[in-house]
């Protein structure tokens, strides 16, 4: 798997796990594991939840999903700034197309490992099974030994089972244009953290504005509009709902007669896409830097 040449800053960011990723002390990501679970989000993403184990790295995680180191912050924004510890639980992008989701004698149970959905309120056999997993009902009420299509809140239903061999390649989840935002943002990322060593931080809750019918630009624009962060400086603007966090450009005030004092930050729609945001106003935790 390719993987995409890092800048020296970022090298000298993440060398704990750089240095520890020639060696990876567990032979099998999967050994000990009985079970896995699956979340869908918003937009239907799917992602595997996975329970770090000692002695395990993120390239060795990574390279078992078959996924881009970049992808891996990309969703999981705290390892920036802190080590991987043991027990901590990421979350990994995953396609359905990678588990096996009628069972065959021709299989051994020992060479695969269950994956679970929790079912959310209001959700249905029928919904889950085609929506979310491209599966007949049928199919999943057979593989849960479900007498009817009745679930309930908390439920957990087996979607299907995964290779302990790892995900292939050629069916593993591809997302260029995150790698490609989060290589964008790195500038403004560096740029935030050196005046944080001089600056004293300023933090703020509310709500973020942006076009959503306007449709995103190729090109990540990580401009903002704030009331008080200095004309040119850098805001760290997180969206607690996907744990994205993003640096974004002050290139204007938001214009008092326009905007609802409610409105903290008014971000463009490739920024607002980039955090996770659907709807046209949504919750985010912004830290910025006074003159």
């Amino acid at each position: 798997m390719k993987l995409y040449s890092l800048n020296l800053l970022w090298l000298l960011t993440f060398v704990p796990f750089w240095g520890s990723a020639q060696v990876d002390t567990v032979p099998n990501l999967m050994e000990g594991v009985d079970t896995l679970y699956i979340e869908v989000n918003a937009q239907q993403q799917k992602f595997i939840k996975h329970k770090v184990q000692k002695g395990q790295t993120l390239y060795r995680i990574s390279k078992f999903f078959s996924l881009e180191l970049e992808d891996v912050y990309y969703y999981n924004n705290h390892l920036k700034d802190v080590p991987l510890s043991v027990d901590e639980e990421l979350r990994l992008p995953f396609t359905e197309k990678a588990l096996i989701r009628k069972w065959n004698e021709t299989l051994v149970q020992k060479d695969f490992v269950p994956v679970y959905y929790v079912v959310k309120p209001k959700e249905t056999l029928y919904t889950i099974s085609r929506s979310y997993f491209m599966m007949s009902p049928a199919l999943m009420q057979q593989n849960n030994e479900k007498p009817t299509t009745d679930l309930s809140k908390g439920e957990k239903l087996l979607v299907g089972w995964l290779d302990r061999q790892g995900v292939n390649d050629s069916i593993a989840v591809k997302t260029p244009f995150n790698n490609a935002i989060y290589k964008a943002n790195s500038n403004l990322r560096t740029k935030y953290q050196v005046i944080a060593k001089t600056k004293k931080l300023q933090a703020e809750n509310g709500i973020a504005l942006w076009k959503n019918k306007q449709k995103p630009s190729e090109i990540v624009n990580f401009f903002v509009l704030h009331r008080k962060a200095p004309i040119n400086s850098v805001l760290e603007i997180t969206n607690p709902m996907t744990g994205r966090t993003f640096y974004a450009k002050v290139t204007g005030r938001i214009p008092k007669s326009t905007y609802d004092r409610n409105i903290k930050v008014v971000v463009t729609p490739s920024l607002a896409k980039a955090l996770g945001a659907i709807d046209p106003k949504f919750h985010v935790k912004i830290n910025y830097f006074r003159n």
